[in-house]
């Protein structure tokens, strides 16, 4: 991307597609896995896989990942956010539709964009910036038309749910851009998500007495390992 123009080329804007596709096929695959893995439980383990992962790559680029360097408030505060956000969107998905959750899950950018012009100097929302969010918005909407029916009241709590997330993803992002200033790398903000996340899911887990993986079928593993 270029710093003086501001606009995306074509491999950013490919490699965007690309993460747009796989996060949305993930609230598929979350739901899947819902069917013989309990949301917590399943949400740790998906922490947990990932943060091993991580460290790996970093250990084999000789990339540091524990450092003292003052900064274990921050990594507290974005692995509890981080648990929080995926809290509430496994345990929306067991109430609502994978594709209503989509659309309220994805309100994340309003979230941010709010965020970023109440607490970050420079991002200030405009009119065109605000236009262009409400006409994603309403393309997502059309995308999942057919999801859009009056919801039951067990849909509904799950509705509430993914908006919540959206909320604290949004206000996870928020966060992150503040303390942009920090020598904090972005392998190491991830790594702190995903180690104190894992933690606090599981630990929720087995304290909540969740089953945990119930029914493994290669359908339910498969979907596990795509979340």
């Amino acid at each position: 991307m270029s710093r003086s123009s501001g606009r995306l080329g074509g491999v950013p804007a490919a490699i965007l597609l690309l993460c747009c596709v796989a996060w949305g096929l993930n609230q598929v695959a979350i739901k899947i896995s819902l069917a013989g893995v309990s949301p917590l439980f399943g949400a740790g383990l998906r922490s947990l896989v990932a943060a091993l992962l991580l460290w790996l790559w970093c250990r084999l680029r000789g990339e540091r990942l524990f450092v003292r360097d003052g900064t274990g408030g921050y990594g507290l505060l974005l692995g509890g956010m981080f648990a929080a956000e995926f809290i509430l969107i496994y345990g929306g998905l067991a109430f609502t539709t994978a594709s209503r959750s989509v659309i309220f899950l994805f309100s994340a950018p309003f979230f941010v964009a709010l965020g970023a012009h109440l607490f970050i100097p420079g991002e200030r929302l405009t009119a065109s910036k605000v236009a262009g969010l409400v006409v994603a918005f309403v393309g997502l909407c059309l995308a999942f038309a057919d999801g859009l029916y009056l919801p039951s009241r067990r849909e509904l709590t799950g509705d509430v749910l993914e908006l919540l997330g959206g909320l604290v993803w949004g206000g996870s992002t928020v966060v992150i851009k503040m303390r942009s200033d920090l020598s904090v790398t972005p392998q190491r903000t991830l790594f702190y998500q995903l180690t104190i996340s894992t933690v606090l899911l599981i630990g929720a887990a087995l304290a909540l007495g969740e089953a945990g993986l119930t029914h493994p079928t290669p359908r339910v593993l498969g979907a596990l390992a795509w979340r």
